[in-house]
């Protein structure tokens, strides 16, 4: 995604790019206003029995490669003595499809990739009731849009465009009452 950024394949990435300070400037990229804090979580199927991360000593855990989610798990699962085996992949979907064929014991991402993946699960693996999201969030991953560093005006205009969304929704402003606002 950085690269799609650097070379103009894109002006701006919203959705899932955590904000951090090696990030900021070093990725050629520019981090504006933060619009939604997620948290790292991790999943597991009901039936596992799973509850808390420590009973996952010695589980293989699905996690996307060179991003903050496998540097929090290592963080986390070291921190805390919890001996694990992640299985890496560059992409969503054949990780979905090493969890589904039990390569793997977990899967860990942001809360809402986690929930947006179970809501959708498909009824031939059990329907999204067969998986569980356990309470703990591992990590805060600030989001928000990101633009290619030195492209100022842009990043005024993203950045606004954000900020007054949030104003609006301080103020109550909304299509049925802009005009007298």
């Amino acid at each position: 995604r950085f690269t799609a950024l650097q070379s103009g394949e894109v002006d701006v990435l919203i959705r899932n790019t955590t904000y951090t300070a090696s990030r900021d400037g070093a990725e050629g990229a520019r981090f504006l206003h933060t619009t939604y804090f997620d948290g790292q979580g991790m999943m597991v199927t009901g039936e596992s029995g799973f509850t808390e991360l420590e009973d996952l000593a010695g589980a293989t855990v699905c996690v996307l490669s060179g991003t903050t989610t496998e540097l929090n798990l290592e963080t986390v699962f070291q921190s805390r003595g919890i001996d694990y085996t992640p299985l890496t992949f560059e992409e969503n979907e054949p990780l979905q499809q090493a969890f589904i064929q039990g390569r793997c014991d977990a899967w860990t991402s942001d809360i809402s990739q986690l929930a947006g993946v179970r809501s959708a699960w498909p009824d031939a693996e059990g329907g999204p009731d067969s998986l569980v999201i356990m309470d703990e969030v591992m990590s805060q991953e600030p989001l928000g849009p990101v633009v290619r560093d030195g492209d100022d005006d842009w990043a005024d205009a993203v950045n606004w465009a954000v900020i007054v969304t949030i104003q609006a929704e301080e103020l109550e402003i909304t299509s049925e009452n802009v005009q007298e606002m």
